[in-house]
């Protein structure tokens, strides 16, 4: 008899002992019962001798309202195919990836006006757009970005593109500033610069928490987005909405979105131009598949923004829509 009464009591105990690969698992405890509480920690695995495909696509709708109550409307569409490429593993943390920006697909929408560029095309006119050359700049560019142990980026080394910059620099001090292009410079400089970079090819943009988090518990995270190529930041609202047999859905969410100040492109403006003030919401949607692999990212934000070129006022509504789509993992 006592022997069953112990059989008994080891099985009881057993049926309360449950374990997951992926989760951690805590619990509350009142004096009418036990509640389990789910916690994760998802992580981006860079797998080594590997290279990554994806593609991002940015749709801009702009309105615009100049001083004299006339307006401007625009659309433009622009996709970058992008090479993650994973040759060694993490050191002290620290993940570098070799990045290669390798074609572009381009559309601007003006009323009756289209204009269409792919990079990869055999045969193409030559097209004389200042806006296509503000999203062309980052093509073909090739650099190392380095991720930190918390996943953010903490740099990014190219010599290719302080050559670039350097040649800029030199041309401004052989010529003068009297001769200097004053946008032409900012395009380059700012389509040069690593926050460009990052905002393309960088698709976390959030820290992870580095505690395991319940479904649906918030966590703070600083944001830095490029919306119509400019600098907008806020602290975001985090927390992992879906979880599904190691499939992650991670969903942040701003309301104060700030613009850097500093001065811009602007289509259709002839000179640098800045915004004086701003407002923007938004949010950033993160999937991981089980190989711990981001398999998509979509993205919204709304700006509203007054603006100044030179004493000259005007008002943009920017609504942006923003996609990385994965195409694949390959070994070298």
């Amino acid at each position: 008899m006592k022997k069953i009464i112990i059989l008994c009591l080891a099985i009881c105990l057993l049926s309360f002992s449950i374990y997951a690969d992926d989760t951690q698992k805590g619990k509350i405890t009142n004096d009418n019962k036990k509640e389990e509480i789910v916690k994760y920690k998802p992580k981006v695995i860079y797998h080594t001798n590997a290279y990554r495909l994806y593609k991002m696509t940015e749709t801009t709708n702009i309105h615009r309202i100049y001083s004299d109550s006339s307006t401007k409307d625009f659309k433009r569409e622009v996709s970058y195919y992008m090479t993650l490429t994973i040759f060694n593993k993490p050191e002290n943390g620290f993940q570098t990836l070799k990045i290669v920006i390798d074609s572009m697909l381009y559309k601007l929408s003006e009323g009756d006006k289209v204009i269409e560029f792919n990079s990869q095309a055999e045969q193409m006119k030559p097209i004389r757009l200042k806006d296509l050359e503000v999203m062309s700049v980052p093509l073909n560019r090739q650099f190392d970005m380095t991720y930190s142990p918390y996943g953010e980026v903490a740099k990014i080394e190219s010599p290719d593109i302080e050559e670039a910059i350097d040649f800029i620099k030199e041309g401004d001090a052989k010529y003068g500033t009297k001769n200097k292009d004053e946008l032409k410079n900012l395009i380059w400089f700012d389509g040069l610069s690593d926050a460009r970079l990052k905002h393309i090819t960088d698709l976390q943009k959030i820290i992870f928490s580095q505690e395991g988090m319940a479904k649906d518990s918030l966590w703070r995270s600083p944001f830095t987005i490029q919306i119509d190529g400019k600098d907008f930041i806020d602290t975001v609202n985090s927390r992992i909405a879906e979880y599904n047999n190691g499939n992650y859905v991670i969903e942040s969410k701003t309301n104060h979105l700030k613009p850097v100040p500093k001065d811009s492109y602007f289509y259709g403006v002839v000179k640098p131009a800045r915004i004086e003030e701003a407002k923007g919401d938004g949010f950033y949607i993160i999937e991981i598949n089980p190989r711990g692999i981001i398999s998509n990212v979509e993205a919204e934000f709304v700006i509203e923004s007054n603006c100044k070129v030179r004493f000259e006022p005007f008002y943009e509504r920017v609504q942006s829509k923003m996609v990385w789509e994965y195409l694949g993992q390959f070994n070298l």
